[in-house]
Order: C-alpha cells, then structure tokens, then sequence
C-alpha cells in the first residue's frame, strides 16, 4: 500500500514537470514568433517606403497649379571640443557634429499598424541635402561622406547627423597679440541647389567651453544668401579670448625688464669693461624675444602686432646704446693714452706742457657728459614707449 502511494507521488511529480516544460516551451516560441513579426514588419515598412521614393530626387511638396515648394532644412550645429587655433597657420580646428533636419511626406507611416516609431538607413540609399563646408582646410565634402545612418521618424522627419573634426580657415588678427580677441567662422551650405530647391528655415549653434588657452565669449550664427545662382549659407561664428597671463609672466615682463638695461649702461663706470657687453647681451637678448614671437605669429603684413612693433623699437635704442657706449669707451682711451704720452713727455722735458693736459681732460669731461645726456634720455624714451604700447593695448 505504501509502494503505490510512493509511485502515484512521482507519477505526480512528473505531470507538472512535463507541464511546466511545456508551458516554458511555448512562451519561448511566442517570443520568437513575436520578435520575427517586428522584424518583418520593419523590413516590410521599409521596402514599402522606398519602392516609391528614389534617393535622387528631393522631397518637394507640390502645389495645385503644378508648382514645387523647396524642402525646408534646418541645421545645427554642436561643438563638443575646440582643439584650437593655430595662428601661424590661421587654422581653427573642433570636434562637432551637425544635425541636418527636413521632412519627406512620403516617408511617413501609421505606427499602429507597423509599430515602429523610427527606422535607420544608410545615407546612400536616401535623398540628403549636399551641405558642405565653404572655407574647410580638407575636401569641402568630407560631411556628404559621411557613413552615419540617417534616422527616419514616423511623421516623414529625417535627422542626419555628420560629425568629425573640423579644420576651417581663420583670419586672425595680430594686432594686440597677446591680449588679442579672435572670431573664426564656419560655413556650411548645399553645393549644387539653390534656394529655390533647398531653403533654410531653422538654424542654431551649442559651443561648449574653450581651450586651455583661449576662452569662448561669444558664439552667433546667420544666413547669407549671396546673389550668385541663388546659393545661400549658413555662417557660425564663434569669438576665441586669449588667456594673456603666460605671455604676461613669460614674454611681456622679460622683455620691459631687459628694455631697462638700455639706461642703466650708462651708469656703469666705464673703468669696469662691462659697459660694451652689457648693451651687446640686451640687444641679444631683445633679438631672442622677437624670434619667439614672430614664430607664434603668422607671416603676413594685413596687420602689425604692437608687441613687434615695441620690442623693435627696444632693439633700435638698445643699437644706439651700443654705439654710444663704444664712442664713449673710445673717449675713455683716449684720455688715457693722451695721459700717457703727457707722461712720457714731462719725463723728458724739465717744463709740463698745459695745453696737452688740457686736452687730456676735455676728453674725459665729454665721456662724463655723454653718460650724463643719455642716461635720462634712454629711460625717458623707454618709459614713454612702453607707456605708449599700454595705452594702446588698453585701448
């Protein structure tokens, strides 16, 4: 009696571990049986949807009298990072993306009976705008080569969305390098459409931060439309900050301090023999200076750069430093060889004669006079100068 109930409680067991299988069994092939019915419903929608639609071929909206509207574009266009502007080279390269945005009404569809909200394709097999890039560095026409899929929504919006980094041409202006404020643009427009064909209804721009050594102050964008074959474009522009302290501590400082020694030669005895270097090592000095800045800067002459044009004329009176003190260095050998030979004369002669002694010390007196005349003349044309390139930098 036991053995059978033991055997009618496995028999039991068995049941609903055959039931349970089987349940589990047929849950997994409704999820596959649904599944496949998306995915076919998504591959029937889209041989639908292009059966009737040729990717040559804008998506025109027509009127009753048998006219064509032009598909409305918009454009935006979002910075993720600026890795800067090269200003020998004049050269403003980011990373960004854009989203090119407009409406195909044939591309629509009932979500209800497809369920699908939205569907991707490749950009070849579909109508897409040839924007392309007016002033890049690279091929004008690297977005239309662009693999990104374009995302088509249910409503017929189409969002394309080519991104890459980004090398455009830049005009700087070297004027107040390094306290200089730059504005580089992009340009972005179909290339072979005119606004007939193609208009430009919805523009808009996203910059993030600046760089390590420029900050963004402004960001703008417009529309021109030129009246050449009736092409327009869409002009972002973005203003760059210089960050001036490093070449505040670095190039500015140095170069006012060593203008400095253009004055203090002349305080210098002469006795001491560091008059001549002191003045030949500030002109080399000044002359290293000019060397890194013009490296920084580009090789044109559409613009002057005021800390050029100072530090020239730093190196001007550092010339004439030189050259004053070498005449007054040859004053100074001068009245000592004339000492000498009034020496060697006395020693032979039994009377001094006063009229050599006299010339002897018209010489030294004129050294003394020289160091005396320059000495408030250089630091006045220094102070001036310098006072001069702040109040235009400033200004």
């Amino acid at each position: 009696m036991a053995s059978l109930r033991r055997v009618k409680y496995l028999y039991t067991i068995l049941v609903v571990l055959l039931k349970s299988i089987d349940i589990a069994h047929g849950q997994t092939i409704q999820q596959n049986a649904s599944g496949n019915v998306g995915n076919d419903f998504e591959g029937e929608l889209i041989q639908k949807l292009f059966s009737r639609r040729s990717h040559m071929v804008p998506p025109y909206t027509y009127n009753n009298d048998g006219t064509f509207n032009p598909v409305n574009v918009g454009v935006r266009l979002d910075i993720n990072s600026i890795s800067g502007l090269d200003m020998r080279s004049q050269q403003f390269t980011f990373t960004g993306w854009f989203l090119i945005f407009y409406t195909d009404p044939l591309l629509s569809w009932d979500t209800a009976v497809y369920l699908v909200d939205a569907i991707f394709v490749k950009p070849e097999d579909i109508w897409i705008p040839d924007m392309v890039l007016y002033n890049s560095v690279f091929p004008i026409d690297q977005l239309v080569k662009q693999k990104m899929p374009v995302k088509v929504r249910a409503n017929g919006l189409l969002w394309w969305t080519p991104g890459d980094t980004i090398t455009t041409t830049c005009d700087v202006n070297i004027r107040l390098f390094p306290f200089d404020t730059q504005t580089c643009t992009i340009r972005i427009g179909p290339w072979a459409y005119s606004d007939h064909q193609i208009n430009c209804t919805d523009v808009s721009l996203s910059v993030v931060n600046g760089t390590a050594e420029f900050d963004v102050t402004h960001s703008s964008w417009r529309i021109d439309r030129t009246h050449y074959n009736d092409v327009w474009f869409v002009e972002y522009s973005v203003t760059l900050r210089r960050k001036w302290l490093f070449y505040a501590m670095n190039v500015v400082l140095p170069v006012v301090l060593v203008s400095a020694l253009n004055s203090v030669v002349f305080v210098l005895p002469v006795q001491c023999g560091e008059k001549m270097s002191v003045s030949l090592t500030t002109f080399l000095t000044l002359a290293v200076f000019m060397t890194l800045i013009q490296d920084s800067l580009p090789s044109n002459s559409d613009t002057v750069c005021y800390l050029a044009v100072y530090l020239a004329s730093q190196m001007v009176l550092s010339v004439a430093a030189v050259v004053v003190s070498a005449v007054r260095v040859a004053c100074h050998h001068r009245h000592v060889k004339e000492e000498n030979e009034i020496q060697n004369f006395q020693d032979t002669c039994s009377n001094p004669v006063d009229a050599e002694k006299g010339t002897s010390v018209d010489w030294q007196r004129l050294g003394v006079v020289i160091d005396r005349i320059c000495f408030p003349v250089f630091t006045g044309f220094s102070v001036l100068s310098f006072l001069a390139y702040g109040i235009i930098t400033v200004l």
